[in-house]
């Protein structure tokens, strides 16, 4: 018996950039990306100061983030419906 070991270098996992210059993966579950999404915003935010602001950059950020996310799966969504894996996939 053999032991194959399951690489995965060939795939590229997709992030996003935070305008602090962080890079947060995307994940595939959208329960888990609105939380990894939130744990960064949290992060972020307690950097700030006046604390006053908090809430406004809070969202902005966070829309800017959640925005990110959209535009890659709208992306890729083309890109497969351009090649025609799209159709192919869903016979």
């Amino acid at each position: 018996m053999t032991n194959k070991k399951l690489t995965y270098s060939h795939r590229k996992i997709d992030t996003i950039l935070c305008e602090c210059g962080a890079e947060i993966k995307v994940i595939p579950d959208v329960r888990s990306m609105g939380e990894a999404i939130e744990i960064h915003v949290a992060m972020h935010i307690e950097k700030m100061k006046p604390v006053a602001e908090e809430d406004a950059e809070a969202d902005r950020l966070r829309d800017d983030l959640i925005a990110q996310c959209f535009n890659l799966i709208l992306s890729k969504t083309r890109n497969l419906e351009n090649d025609g894996s799209l159709e192919e996939s869903s016979k």
